[in-house]
């Protein structure tokens, strides 16, 4: 499976969006779900907002991974973008494979720590 940046941000999102109403619901999260796509399919101008969320969200999380230092953007990319295993990144870029999971644990860390900054404000 090739996961792109675009299908990685709009499963985040989802799952975000996910997480929130089930913070604020007693429903089960399967009827929560079952709600939000019930409601994209049903509202155009909300799933067409949402796709334009989406492609500046893309936006900012490709701003994100422009700022990691070469080599770990060249891991985090190998990882998420060529769907390659820890084991591949190593043997092609000639580095250890604990290498490898130091780069992607920083990718990620900064990931997370600049999308909390641009998805809270």
């Amino acid at each position: 499976m090739h996961t792109t940046v675009r299908g990685y941000l709009v499963k985040s999102v989802k799952s975000a969006i996910i997480r929130q109403f089930q913070k604020k619901s007693v429903l089960p999260a399967k009827t929560v779900d079952i709600g939000i796509e019930h409601n994209l399919n049903n509202e155009p101008e909300l799933l067409q907002q949402n796709l334009a969320n989406g492609v500046f969200l893309e936006e900012d999380m490709e701003a994100v991974v422009e700022k990691l230092p070469a080599k770990c953007q060249k891991v985090y990319r190998m990882s998420r973008e060529e769907d390659l295993n820890t084991v591949e990144i190593a043997y092609r870029l000639k580095i250890s494979p604990k290498t490898v999971k130091n780069h992607l644990t920083r990718a990620l860390r900064l990931i997370r720590n600049e999308s909390d900054l641009f998805l809270h404000s």
